[in-house]
């Protein structure tokens, strides 16, 4: 879950574009908040950042790793691995 991420590989240079996810925080276009992460021991992970609920699950597309983001009753976000 850790890394820098974004929507396209193309993206990952743009800063306004990825996700950033440490064990304490995440950033997404340039906003930043604490982040509480806990193991549902099922491969998905609750979230907590700030007041919002989230859910992230690691997936595998055609480009490799990434996570599907679920923020409270929006539509998931899938995201990708930034290559450094």
């Amino acid at each position: 879950m850790l890394g820098t991420w974004a929507a396209d590989l193309a993206s990952c240079g743009d800063a306004a574009k990825v996700t950033t996810i440490s064990a304490t925080s995440y950033l997404v276009g340039g906003k930043s908040c604490d982040l509480t992460l806990k193991d549902n021991k099922d491969g998905s992970f609750t979230a907590t950042c700030g007041k919002q609920a989230m859910t992230m699950t690691p997936i595998f597309g055609p480009t490799g790793e990434g996570i599907r983001i679920k923020a409270g009753d929006a539509k998931p976000t899938n995201v990708f691995r930034c290559r450094r």
